[in-house]
């Protein structure tokens, strides 16, 4: 059973053991100090009640039980991806590339880019709508059609649309994972090449974990996830797509 700001990963242990000599802890560059330090699994790349949703001040484990069954499956996933990167092609088994897309889509949803990311959308979502005269997201938000209107007004008169809530991070980033999932769901499993690819020299795993790359002139981004010392992954995505 989760309890309420009980520690969770936002960077699998199973990912994390991949990166760990044995007999000896992980060891972890900081950014900030420019030093490295030496950490157990428990808590790299975790924090109090990081996949927590909050639901009128209840506490919403649905994020967490879900990840926690496709981080389950991992070991199997992973042993998979080894064995593609000595073919210059692989089939993966349908579960197999389900699970490897479910993983991606989990680490990108809970990065702490996507949480501090998910303000910034959601702001500007709701101010394209009000500028555009689209109302799509903010019937989504239970907002009826008066309401809008009068929203739309004050926009057009210099007004501003503030998100009162006791715990607007929370309920932001809530709503920004639910209306994300599908999106990411289409783009992995649907659009995404992906590639295994072997690296002569050794890999580190960001907090991020899986890293996306733009490249606008090509219109292209990929994602990129160590899963190894010297094994990465890539997903390729059209943007637009």
């Amino acid at each position: 059973m989760n309890q309420k700001n009980e520690e969770q990963h936002y960077v699998s242990q199973v990912l994390l053991k991949r990166f760990k000599l044995p007999g000896k802890p992980l060891q972890c560059y900081q950014v900030r100090t420019g030093e490295w330090k030496e950490r157990g699994l428990r808590r790299t790349f975790a924090a109090r009640g990081w996949n927590q949703l909050l639901v009128a001040g209840q506490v919403d484990n649905n994020l967490e039980a879900a990840f926690s069954k496709v981080e389950s499956h991992m070991s199997d996933t992973f042993k998979a991806l080894e064995e593609a990167s000595i073919n210059t092609v692989t089939v993966l088994p349908r579960e197999i590339y389900d699970n490897m897309c479910l993983y991606c889509i989990f680490l990108s949803l809970t990065s702490p880019f996507a949480k501090a990311k998910a303000v910034a959308d959601f702001v500007i979502q709701l101010d394209f709508e009000l500028q555009n005269g689209k109302d799509e997201f903010l019937r989504e938000l239970n907002f009826n059609r008066a309401t809008i209107e009068r929203f739309r007004e004050a926009h057009t008169r210099g007004g501003k649309l503030i998100v009162h809530s006791r715990n607007f991070l929370q309920l932001v980033y809530r709503i920004q994972c639910r209306r994300l999932y599908d999106a990411e769901c289409h783009n992995f499993r649907h659009w995404a090449k992906w590639a295994i690819c072997r690296s002569p020299i050794d890999l580190p795993i960001s907090d991020i974990a899986l890293v996306p790359l733009h490249f606008k002139d090509q219109k292209i981004i990929d994602y990129v996830l160590p899963i190894g010392p010297n094994l990465l992954l890539k997903g390729q995505v059209k943007e637009g797509d």
